[in-house]
């Protein structure tokens, strides 16, 4: 076969494919823990931000009552998170009602965090591979130490 007549598959739809069946094995596995209670307070309170977010919440406005109440509690985290959370609910809720639309987003937002993994895995072995190098360039000169050529003394 000549080169002109293969055709090599694009290797960012070869790992999107690999994340989404990743992510399809994990829902079929995980699916019935996905309907009991939230297994973390903080997850608990960042669902409530979200919803409160939705329901009108101010960007800024981070108080909330839940927390001891009555006077309630200003939260320091930030609404990046939430507006992330609320847009995949909202796009869920396009074809889902409230509640399967909720449970998918808190099965599925953690699992869009892997997508980033194979970048982040090639970032490290390239520093990995970038410091192999730089230890045997520059390994046999701290081995055999510095020397003034000049004087004939190691500096």
């Amino acid at each position: 076969m000549s080169r002109a007549t293969t055709h090599q598959p694009n290797f960012a739809v070869l790992l999107g494919l690999a994340w989404l069946l990743v992510v399809l094995q994990l829902m079929a596995h995980f699916w019935t823990m996905t309907g009991y209670t939230l297994p973390d307070a903080d997850d608990a309170m960042r669902l409530v931000e979200m919803r409160g977010f939705l329901a009108g919440q101010g960007w800024f406005d981070l108080h909330q009552t839940r927390v001891d109440p009555p006077a309630g509690f200003d939260l320091h985290w930030s609404r990046l998170i939430d507006a992330g959370l609320a847009g995949l609910y909202l796009l869920f809720r396009l074809f889902a009602d409230s509640a399967l639309a909720e449970r998918l987003m808190l099965a599925l937002w953690p699992v869009l965090w892997l997508i980033s993994l194979p970048f982040r895995l090639f970032g490290i072995a390239f520093d990995a591979v970038f410091a192999l190098l730089r230890a045997l360039l520059f390994l046999p000169a701290r081995i055999l130490g510095y020397r003034d050529h000049a004087n004939g003394r190691p500096v």
